[in-house]
């Protein structure tokens, strides 16, 4: 290539020297290494009739991408976070669910606990609700463009009763695998082999509704942004061929939520009685900021298949 500010002269065996083609070399492999990177992500919206298409997800971007969108947003994070594990915190003190509940030096020492069943689901339903805020908040900052205001963090919407009626959905789609654990748990055995080969069969299919269901997180990228999400076809026909890749990169995020709450777990006792409730109110915040930090890879999944599957233009960007 020539230097940077002289004169192009001709040269007897490579010819006039040119900055335009040198430049075009460089252009060409730079989009050749950027498509290779970006390859099966699409940058605009995927037509309706477009959607039987197949689309490859980038492997490490979907793996990695839930975490590393994390760590570019570190920054949003703790001033959306911060405020939701504050609610959070509160609702579960108030209501005598708190995290240092499980340790019965707590309880004896004099700590609010509650032992209510009717009291527990209806507050882990309200914390539900809480969380499907925080994941809207967090989705459309983020990937939106909305401005982080005080206003827009606090104030109830429309979109956190789908997301909250979609959160609600997938799991008890989830759960389904659950019941047939549970179904083969209490089942008598017949002494017929047919007959328990076909019951064994038919309530096994419960334990693939979660491979199946993994296909579909996408739609929840759709409920968070307030918009129309495609056909349950579409999300099918355009996911053919990911299921590993989506399958290694929720098992990512799996071991990282078992791994931080098992870490999390037996790691606070109570110094003395006076200290219980301060005690108490900082394990209960930053396990919860914890919590929305799991709820965070989550939600990222969910935008990455989103993107990949259906392009960014949808989001904004």
């Amino acid at each position: 290539f020539c230097a940077p500010g002289r004169r192009s002269e001709p040269n007897p065996r490579l010819g006039r020297c040119n900055h335009s083609e040198g430049n075009l070399i460089m252009k060409k492999i730079y989009e050749f290494l950027n498509h290779f990177w970006d390859k099966g992500s699409s940058a605009a919206v995927v037509p309706e009739e477009d959607n039987r298409d197949a689309v490859k997800m980038p492997l490490f971007k979907i793996v990695f991408g839930p975490e590393g969108l994390f760590i570019d947003r570190t920054r949003n994070f703790f001033a959306v976070a911060g405020i939701y594990a504050l609610l959070l915190s509160v609702l579960s003190l108030v209501a005598g669910q708190g995290y240092m509940c499980l340790y019965n030096d707590y309880r004896v020492g004099g700590g609010y606990c509650t032992n209510s069943i009717g009291l527990y689901v209806a507050v882990h339903i309200v914390v539900l609700y809480v969380i499907s805020m925080f994941m809207v908040r967090w989705y459309n900052v983020c990937f939106g463009g909305q401005p982080l205001s005080w206003r827009y963090l606090l104030l109830p919407r429309r979109q956190d009763v789908r997301s909250f009626a979609g959160n609600i959905a997938f799991i008890l789609i989830n759960l389904l695998s659950m019941l047939s654990l549970y179904l083969l748990y209490v089942r008598d055995p017949n002494p017929d082999w047919r007959i328990e080969l076909v019951y064994f069969a038919f309530v096994s299919i419960g334990f693939l509704v979660p491979f199946v269901v993994m296909r579909f997180y996408a739609l929840i990228g759709f409920i968070l942004a307030g918009e129309k999400f495609p056909s349950f076809a579409a999300v099918w026909n355009r996911g053919r061929g990911n299921s590993l890749r989506i399958l290694v990169s929720l098992a990512l995020i799996f071991f990282l939520t078992f791994f931080s709450l098992f870490a999390f777990l037996n790691n606070f006792k109570l110094v003395d009685d006076k200290n219980a409730f301060y005690i108490s109110f900082i394990v209960e915040y930053l396990y919860n900021l914890l919590l929305l930090l799991l709820v965070v890879f989550f939600t990222n999944h969910c935008y990455l298949q989103k993107t990949f599957l259906f392009g960014r233009n949808q989001d904004g960007e």
